[in-house]
């Protein structure tokens, strides 16, 4: 839509709006039926992302950005994904960054804790100015193989040397001499990326140049799709032969119980060597199955299990086994001693229906999987004949819920209390394997399925909504085009603010597979600068993980849907879910450049989230809001000021901000250690006259009726600009 006639500037400095988004000059075209999530103590949004966070790892396992494996925002946005190292880094409008590998990494990469092979003893030739290519299918090793071998080339250098990832986007050429730093050694993590689909020799000898101008080593990372010549595969790129699984397990296993008791380690190093864990992991299996076998068996150990005790429970969680034991269940039984053909039929429509409910709504009330069950049976059973005669009679009585149970391998969960009876499966993960089965093994289930999901994603109970548009997204990874077509286009060009929920938790649930997430960062990226409808879409998908993945994008996102004030509030409740969700350095930063810009919105914007995210704890159990913390330990205290100051300076909002500055007052009241923090935050904002007039008159009143005499007189102190610190 950019460049037509009529076009204008985007004033959070984004891509052109055009005259297709007039429509955000009325709020009321988007249709806000219960979207009251950003509550005053924030508790609401608090049981929302706890909840979506569970149901993301039961559908999804291993393997996605949340988790045991997933590593929050802070660490250069890097997610671990079994013996794999999945890179997120710059946006296409950023320049390419590099970031550095902490000690444990390096400690994890050392020669004693990755499994040999072939590759790196080619990595063994890597000297300053050279770069290597590696190349292989996902699952293979090859990038932990990779930053393996480039270690081991840090540690040859006179002096050791850094290790890096460096992120150069979809075009490396962007790439120049001053990104890199002499002494380190860097890995390229291109992927599938598109300029290894085309002739990629110039982006090769442009590498070469600056390695060998800064002194530094290279290795790139291709997929086996990589477009390569054979002077490329002769000169630079080297096939990557995988080592072997059960070696990756056995010394994952080393690694993982290096700080555990010696005899429990010892004890665990023989599951290595019991034949069914070799059988698991046979001449055929990759790398990363092996690192996730081994991530399964160390999640159970830490918690407390002795290694001879879970092996059972432990091999039967794989994905394979748990994907065969769905299959299983949704074929059905043989009939029972006596059953005749029309009973059998009826008891496995109403059991399987309950397990297909049960994989979307698991941990829900039994009342409403039970309801929702029956609904589905009426939806797929054939009809029976009008009428009915000796065996084929049956009447409601013959259906019984914990035969259901039984037959869905699923149990009350006791966790509730007593008055909400909650079902769940015994194995959290068979869930996601029970749709992964029934859509891709059983075609004529689609339909009513899909229908469904639609009716319970329009469910007035947002724990319902919230777990249907999940489930779609799983559905998504399975067949986007189909669920595209169903349900997110449909949601996307809705003005109800519950479709534009629906279509953000689906995409945050088909992006927790690594194969869909760069494409769906890039659609919202798209979206922030479209229709009302598709910034609204966008907006709530940046505060999900999505967000914390993409951080850098998401707040560019965000930065260009604050201008439009239909979506402000929504701005807001992302900024404020991304702040507490540990990406609280990035928003401070974020909003201090948005008080500073000059534009009235976006200093707006800035000056509402600072009030939320004034009192706002980062855990249920933490005494002191994450902004003061971050004030008291000296983390951008600058920002923290600065925020502060442009919502005082907030006509409409001054006196909800000074509601939420008396909070911190009152905390420093009962915690003298933190007067001389607050002090000085009354120093900073007194620096202007008809501020510190303000804070006087306040600080006086609150003497009277909020804090002590003794707080009173010490912050007066500092307003007059005696600096106690």
């Amino acid at each position: 839509m950019s460049g037509q006639d009529g076009d204008r500037p985007d004033p959070a400095g984004g891509a052109p709006r055009t005259d297709d988004d007039k429509d955000d000059k009325k709020d009321e075209e988007l249709k806000y039926e219960d979207d009251g999530r950003l509550d005053e103590s924030g508790a609401f949004s608090a049981r929302e992302r706890e909840q979506r966070q569970e149901n993301l790892r039961r559908l999804h396992q291993a393997g996605g950005y949340i988790g045991a494996n997933f590593t929050m925002p802070g660490d250069g946005a890097r997610a671990y994904s079994a013996d794999n190292i999945n890179i997120f880094g710059a946006g296409p409008e950023e320049r390419p960054q590099s970031i550095l590998l902490s000690q444990d990494e390096l400690d994890r990469l050392a020669p004693e804790h990755v499994a040999s092979c072939e590759t790196l003893v080619a990595l063994d030739t890597l000297v300053p100015g050279a770069v290597l290519g590696t190349w292989g299918p996902p699952g293979s090793g090859r990038k932990t193989v990779a930053l393996a071998g480039l270690v081991r080339f840090a540690r040859r250098q006179s002096g050791g040397a850094n290790v890096a990832l460096l992120h150069v986007g979809d075009n490396p050429r962007r790439l120049r001499a001053g990104d890199l730093t002499a002494g380190t050694a860097y890995l390229v993590d291109a992927g599938s990326a598109e300029w290894t689909r085309t002739r990629n020799e110039a982006i090769f000898l442009h590498l070469v140049r600056l390695a060998q101008q800064t002194k530094t080593a290279i290795v790139v990372v291709l997929s086996d799709r990589a477009l390569l010549t054979p002077e490329q595969r002769a000169r630079y790129v080297h096939a990557h032969v995988a080592p072997s699984a059960i070696e990756v397990f056995e010394r994952c296993l080393v690694f993982g119980l290096r700080h555990e008791d010696p005899r429990v380690a010892a004890a665990a190093r023989t599951l290595a060597a019991n034949p069914r864990v070799r059988a698991e992991l046979g001449p055929d299996a990759r790398p990363g199955e092996g690192a996730a076998l081994a991530h399964a068996f160390l999640s159970r150990i830490r918690a407390g299990a002795r290694p001879e005790d879970i092996l059972d429970d432990v091999l039967d969680e794989q994905p394979q086994r748990l994907r065969e034991r769905a299959a299983g269940l949704l074929r059905g039984t043989d009939p029972q001693a006596g059953e005749s053909p029309a009973h059998h039929h009826r008891r496995l429509v109403y059991q399987r229906s309950f397990l297909l409910a049960l994989a979307v709504l698991d941990r829900m009330p039994l009342t409403v999987v039970n309801t929702v069950a029956v609904r589905l049976a009426e939806m797929t059973a054939v009809p029976a004949p009008e009428r009915l005669t000796g065996d084929e009679l049956w009447s409601a009585f013959d259906q019984m819920s914990p035969d259901w149970l039984k037959y869905a391998q699923a149990e009350i969960d006791d966790g509730w209390g007593p008055w909400d009876r909650r079902v769940r499966f015994r194995d959290a993960h068979l869930g996601g394997k029970i749709l992964e089965a029934a859509w891709q093994d059983h075609p004529l289930l689609r339909e009513p399925f899909m229908v469904l999901l639609e009716g319970l994603c329009q469910n007035a109970d947002l724990d319902v909504r919230m777990a249907g548009a999940q489930a779609v997204g799983k559905l998504a990874t399975f067949d986007y085009a189909e669920v595209e077509a169903r349900f997110l286009r449909p949601w996307i060009a809705s003005n109800r603010v519950l479709s534009h929920w629906s279509a953000a938790w689906a995409l945050e649930s088909a992006a927790f597979e690594p194969r869909f997430a760069v494409r769906v960062k890039r659609q919202l990226l798209s979206w922030a600068t479209e229709s009302l409808a598709r910034r609204s879409v966008a907006v709530r998908a940046f505060g999900t993980t999505l967000g914390l993945t993409f951080i850098d994008d998401a707040l560019l996102g965000l930065r260009r849907i604050a201008a439009s004030p239909a979506l402000s509030r929504a701005v807001v409740q992302s900024l404020h879910e991304l702040f507490v969700a540990g990406a609280h350095v990035q928003v401070v930063t974020e909003l201090s450049s948005w008080a500073r810009s000059g534009d009235e919105r976006l200093a707006g914007v800035a000056a509402e989230t600072l009030r939320w995210l004034a009192p706002a704890r980062a855990g249920a159990g933490d005494e002191l809001p994450l902004l003061l913390t971050m004030l008291a330990d000296g983390d951008r205290p600058e920002l923290v000021v600065h925020l502060w100051r442009n919502a005082i300076a907030e006509p409409l909002l001054r006196g909800r901000t000074w509601t939420a500055l008396l909070e911190w007052v009152g905390i420093a009241d009962d915690n003298p250690h933190l007067i001389g923090v607050v002090g000085g935050l009354v120093a900073d904002l007194a620096q202007d006259p008809p501020v510190r007039h303000a804070l006087r008159f306040y600080m006086t009143w609150w003497g009277t009726r909020a804090i002590s005499r003794q707080t009173t007189l010490t912050l007066l102190a500092y307003l007059d600009g005696r600096d106690l610190r």
